[in-house]
């Protein structure tokens, strides 16, 4: 449950029930020690304190394993003079710690998670061979985690202690054969499984685990099958434990200086072998956008285009161009390489991007590309789902070298959305990621990795791998019928991944949605952190991380020797406190600062009343496109530091519920100082925060409720045409002046005021009597827009931009 192998459960929820599974057995532990009260309360309360803290950590989940470890290790420590006791929880406790530690060497050792997933694999296509059924599981849904948890407990075959050495060692038998037998016959059994899981939700039962209830869809119940497993293998684990003597083990000799040299030396190797490292951010670096079409092509391959004045409606806020506008704030440079690629061209080049090539690139290209990678460059190939505009045969060939390969699939979640169901593997680019949403992952290909030094960054852990359809091409995109069918890929979905190549780097995006306009406000640090990583050669000397794991296994060693017993548990749990050390030590990142004269922060942090998901029900997207037709580069400030209002040039406040802190409303008057832009809408009875913004700017939104409401007219002498200037509030709120008086009036309804001006210092501050005014509906939606509402916004902004 911490490790979140039991289901798309939120972290939260994983963390309390891994906590609610925890209590039983340390509270068994606790009364069984003869240890003294005040170190028994010391070992109890530290693991639970740990996982608590996870709540407050970007780095949860992995501080919810590492204080599960802590925890079992912690009731071993308590009864390891017990009769049977201690044998019981110091065999638990090893194997949780050796799991962990696995589960850390998959992390950070390339080319480890391509053997672990291509032997998940191959476990699942036996079982579709032996079930007759076409079967393709990651490793989470094929249930090997949960399988190796309880082989390990059958280890070492004959323990001491035991009543009788071949009674314990048949029983020991019996649990790893059940480990063997098992993942492969529940496995055969998952479509029984889903059908009975079925008729469960169909019976309100259980919960439906994704957006598409009540029909038999294969992969929705099956989320669940490896707690199915976990419970299954209770009954042989039972048994095995049961040889254990119950007579007190007699504990190992102590060897104290092995213990101390191996647990500094694990920690030092660990701490370095696991930190996600990465670069002050370059100023001047040079990003080349490649388009295979010849310079005087009049229709690019790459579409560079922005949201712009006149082009209305998300689905015409373009795509690519966005990114090249906060690269630039950023300090990077960029440009376009049109047409052949060749050695003279990529001269001075940081980072080569390659954008859903169209074409096969020819050797000497090939050529070209690969040797500038060797000498350092970094290449950046971002693609789509199923062979969308005949992507697949250019990338595949292209990436032969580093044995990354796009399927012809689409990567879904199990759930509406990748939140809750995608893993961050520990990297550089995902250092300080904590919420799906900060990677604006959409629907791409799922990548297959097969080179030795490949390496995933994010993985769809609860997602499945829809398979195209050739026949529904045009807006059909060639996607498949949107749902899991025996013989697709499910669970553990490769989005992204990197590998080495000479001294340069490649990363691998299979889909592009992270480096378009629309998802940048939320991604900009992600997608910053990208071409931070790319461009920056390896640093380190070849030697040096071989040398360190030569370091680690010595450790290791060392500890064994120390305490035979809890050696290899001792060495799992120190190498797991230094991997999250070096997480919890290292602060988040911040990205490249942006063009001050242009940043615009839009708050997420203070608010509840509007999703930041795209095309939700009251979802606000059409915020980002209107401040980046009026020249603003928009961030949601959840992904940047408060420290950043220092140098934004408009701050956007949307139906705050909480009230904000003293620091940061310093920082907004320094900002109209400056002659920045505060913007606030809200309205109703919960305005409170709302209002305590905007006694900065002498204003506040009234008790009184005016309704859906239609501007009167005073929207200035602007020459629009009288459709553009209808501008209509869906739950409108009276503005009244406090102390300051109106420098402009914007809108008006029934004699009262609903979007009024004052000036601060050299500032403009806008307030808004209606926190549902940018709703998609009201505002810009996917396709259909209010004009009037549009046009007002886009006034509101160029006034501030002049």
């Amino acid at each position: 449950m911490a490790a979140g192998w039991t289901g798309p459960l939120t972290p939260s929820a994983g963390r309390y029930l891994a906590l609610l599974c925890l209590l039983p057995a340390m509270a068994w532990a606790y009364a069984r020690s003869l240890a003294p009260t005040r170190l028994r309360w010391l070992l109890w309360a530290a693991p639970g304190l740990l996982l608590l803290a996870s709540a407050a950590s970007d780095n949860g989940e992995r501080l919810q394993v590492l204080g599960v470890v802590t925890a079992l290790c912690a009731a071993a420590l308590l009864t390891r003079t017990a009769p049977r006791a201690g044998e019981v929880m110091a065999r638990v406790a090893r194997s949780a710690a050796l799991v962990s530690l696995l589960q850390v060497f998959l992390h950070h050792v390339p080319g480890a998670f391509c053997a672990w997933d291509a032997a998940a694999d191959a476990m699942s296509r036996l079982a579709g061979h032996l079930s007759g059924q076409p079967l393709r599981l990651g490793p989470t849904f094929s249930g090997v985690w949960v399988a190796l948890l309880f082989a390990f407990l059958a280890l070492p075959l004959s323990p001491r202690g035991a009543v009788d050495a071949r009674r314990a060692r048949g029983r020991a038998a019996v649990l790893l054969l059940a480990c063997a037998v098992a993942p492969i016959a529940y496995m055969a059994l998952l479509g029984p499984i889903e059908r009975l899981g079925q008729l469960a939700i169909q019976a309100m039962i259980l919960p439906p685990v994704i957006h598409r209830p009540l029909a038999f869809h294969p992969g929705q119940v099956s989320a669940l099958a490896p707690l199915l497993l976990l419970l299954a293998l209770l009954v042989p684990a039972q048994y095995a434990l049961g040889h254990l003597s119950h007579a007190p083990a007699s504990p190992a000799p102590r060897r104290l200086l092995p213990l101390v040299l191996g647990g500094l030396a694990l920690f030092g190797a660990g701490y370095a072998l696991t930190a996600p490292l990465l670069p002050a951010p370059p100023r001047g670096a040079v990003i080349a956008i490649h388009d295979p079409e010849p310079p005087d092509s009049d229709r690019p391959a790459v579409d560079l285009s922005s949201p712009a004045i006149g082009r209305y409606g998300l689905a015409q806020a373009g795509m690519f161009g966005a990114f090249r506008n906060y690269l630039e704030a950023a300090g990077y440079t960029t440009r376009v390489l049109r047409g052949h690629i060749d050695p003279e061209r990529l001269e001075g080049v940081d980072a080569l991007v390659v954008i859903n090539p169209q074409r096969v690139y020819t050797d000497a290209e090939h050529d070209a590309i690969w040797r500038y990678v060797d000498k350092g460059g970094g290449l950046l190939v971002l693609g789509d789902h199923t062979d969308l505009f005949g992507l697949q045969e250019p990338v595949n060939r292209l990436l032969e070298p580093i044995g990354i390969r796009f399927e012809f699939d689409s990567a879904f979640s199990l759930r509406r959305h990748w939140r809750h169901t995608q893993e961050f593997f520990p990297h550089a680019i995902t250092a300080g990621l904590v919420d799906a949403l900060d990677a604006q992952i959409g629907t791409g290909a799922s990548l297959t990795l097969r080179g030795l030094r490949t390496r995933p960054i994010l993985v769809g852990r609860y997602g499945f791998g829809d398979l195209g359809n050739r026949a529904n091409g045009g807006q059909g995109g060639l996607l498949g019928d949107y749902r899991y069918e025996l013989g697709e890929r499910l669970g553990d979905m490769v989005l992204a991944a990197d590998a080495d190549h000479g001294k340069g780097r490649v990363v691998v995006f299979g889909d592009t949605s992270s480096f378009q306009s629309l998802s940048l406000p939320h991604a900009y640090a992600f997608v910053e952190r990208t071409f931070r990583y790319v461009v920056t050669p390896q640093g380190a000397a070849w030697w040096s991380k071989p040398l360190l794991w030569l370091i680690l296994a010595a450790a290791i060693a060392l500890l064994v020797i120390g305490r035979p017993a809890l050696g290899v548990t001792a060495a799992a749990a120190v190498l797991l406190v230094a991997a999250d050390a070096c997480h919890a030590l290292h602060a988040r990142p911040a990205p490249a600062p942006l063009d001050p004269g242009r940043l615009a922060l839009v708050d997420t942090t203070h608010v509840g009343r509007w999703p930041l998901d795209y095309f939700e029900e009251g979802s606000m997207g059409g915020i980002p496109t209107a401040l980046m037709r009026a020249g603003y580069l928009p961030v949601m400030s959840g992904r940047m530091p408060e420290a950043a209002l220092d140098d934004a040039a408009l701050a956007m406040f949307i139906a705050p519920v909480e009230a904000v802190a003293p620091a940061t409303k310093a920082r907004l008057r320094s900002l109209l100082e400056r002659g920045g832009t505060l913007v606030v809408a809200s309205g109703g009875r919960g305005a409170s925060a709302a209002n305590d913004l905007l006694e900065i700017c002498g204003m506040r939104i009234s008790d009184s409720p005016l309704g859906p409401a239609k501007d009167e007219g005073t929207t200035g002498d602007d020459p629009a045409s009288s459709t553009q200037r209808v501008v209509q509030f869906v739950d409108a709120w009276a503005i009244e002046s406090k102390g300051r008086p109106f420098h402009a009036v914007h809108a008006r309804y029934a004699g009262a005021v609903v979007s009024a001006e004052t000036r601060v210092f050299h500032g403009r501050c806008l307030a808004i009597g209606d926190g549902r005014f940018f709703g998609d509906k009201n505002l810009e939606g996917e396709f259909a827009f209010q004009l009037g509402n549009v046009k007002f916004l886009e006034r509101l902004l160029e006034k501030g931009r002049r």
